[in-house]
């Protein structure tokens, strides 16, 4: 699978939630929880769209496809274990490591965040696994 800048990883996550929650997404909606313009927001999703993440018409319901899903599973997997580790191993205020793992995720390596997952497989209870 293709790298995409953070900011792509930014929509497609924001897509991903809204689409759990709504069943879909709307350019307002991106729009407004990015706090960007629709025009930015347009552009964004043209991009995903080329690529092949995201479909449906233009100013219309908005969904991802099999691989954005997939992609999107991914970047919100390693979001979630690095807020974990950040709140339950090193005590990190929630609303500080929510941040700290949403600008983390998009650089951390696949090495690392494996590391990060053994650690907390082995010493914190219940942790989900994402494909």
């Amino acid at each position: 699978m293709e790298k995409l800048t953070a900011t792509m990883e930014g929509y497609l996550e924001t897509i991903h939630a809204l689409c759990r929650r709504e069943g879909h997404a709307r350019l307002t909606d991106i729009a407004a929880r990015l706090s960007v313009s629709k025009a930015t927001a347009n552009r964004a999703v043209s991009v995903l769209s080329g690529l092949g993440l995201v479909e449906g018409e233009r100013y219309r319901e908005l969904s991802l496809t099999e691989r954005g899903a997939l992609m999107a599973c991914r970047i919100c997997g390693k979001h979630y274990s690095l807020e974990r580790f950040l709140v339950e191993v090193l005590e990190v205020p929630p609303d500080v490591a929510e941040k700290d793992a949403c600008a983390v995720e998009h650089i951390l390596s696949d090495e690392s965040l494996d590391a990060i997952r053994r650690y907390l497989k082995a010493h914190v209870k219940e942790v989900v696994e994402t494909p």
